[in-house]
């Protein structure tokens, strides 16, 4: 079996000790610059579509002659013609629950709605957006004590074990299971902007603040608040619930008044 791995500085290492020998080639996005430390000789970078050099990265992955495609936290779209490529299909690790957490940012989502639990599944790669057959789940439960960086770890551990049951799969050439989603249960999630962190107080329970809070800890841009004299007031780190109410009386009403 020979794979072409797609992924970032976070995923990339650990897909390679997995698959070791059988990779051919390893893939980082052109929009993640921070992976490029991932890079080593048999690494490329995918540019853009409309960027110069496209051709010739898709004629490298035929030329690599990969059975599968497999992609782990990756972040540009592989369109029709790239999907076509591998025999065997593209294969997806996405870090959230399917159909119910399609789209970008699941996991950060997760957290902001109070969900109970979250998990990673392993599907077919279409057109659609994270819509393919299923192959694999797992579910972890979500503690309040997590946060988006605790949670990315535990995600990306569950994403390898995932990686590797396939894997072993296809190398003794069992057949992976095609389980279709059910797009009634599917919701579709943006992309979040560092503005999307601001604390509504009007709008938001001590609760939901928490849960915006945890959801956007440092390496994220962080939740922010105005302070009674107008500056930014990032809330980067893990606040706990018994912590927010004081939070309130600090920034809540005043900050709410100051922008009227």
């Amino acid at each position: 079996m020979r794979y072409v791995l797609f992924g970032d500085d976070s995923t990339l290492p650990g897909m390679r000790n997995i698959l070791g020998h059988k990779v051919v080639l390893s893939v980082i996005a052109s929009n993640r610059p921070q992976s490029r430390k991932a890079i080593d000789p048999s690494t490329v970078v995918q540019p853009g579509k409309k960027d110069p050099g496209f051709g010739e990265f898709v004629a490298g992955l035929r030329a690599a002659q990969a059975d599968v495609f497999l992609c782990f936290s990756y972040s540009m779209i592989l369109d029709k013609n790239i999907l076509a490529i591998p025999p065997l299909g593209a294969i997806n690790i996405h870090g959230g629950l399917l159909p119910r957490y399609r789209g970008a940012n699941v996991l950060n989502w997760a957290l902001i709605e109070g969900a109970a639990k979250t998990g990673v599944t392993a599907h077919y790669m279409t057109e659609g957006i994270d819509d393919g057959d299923v192959i694999y789940s797992r579910e972890t439960a979500i503690e309040d004590s997590d946060t988006a960086l605790t949670l990315k770890r535990c995600l990306d551990q569950l994403g390898f074990e995932i990686l590797t049951r396939v894997g072993s799969d296809l190398d003794s050439g069992r057949t992976l299971p095609r389980i279709p989603q059910n797009a009634a249960e599917a919701h579709y999630y943006r992309r979040r902007k560092p503005e999307d962190g601001r604390v509504d107080w009007e709008k938001m329970s001590d609760r939901d603040v928490f849960n915006l809070v945890r959801a956007l800890v440092s390496p994220w841009p962080g939740a922010f608040t105005m302070a009674p004299d107008g500056t930014r007031v990032v809330l980067d780190n893990y606040l706990t619930p018994d912590e927010i109410p004081a939070l309130r009386a600090k920034y809540g009403r005043r900050a709410a008044c100051s922008d009227r």
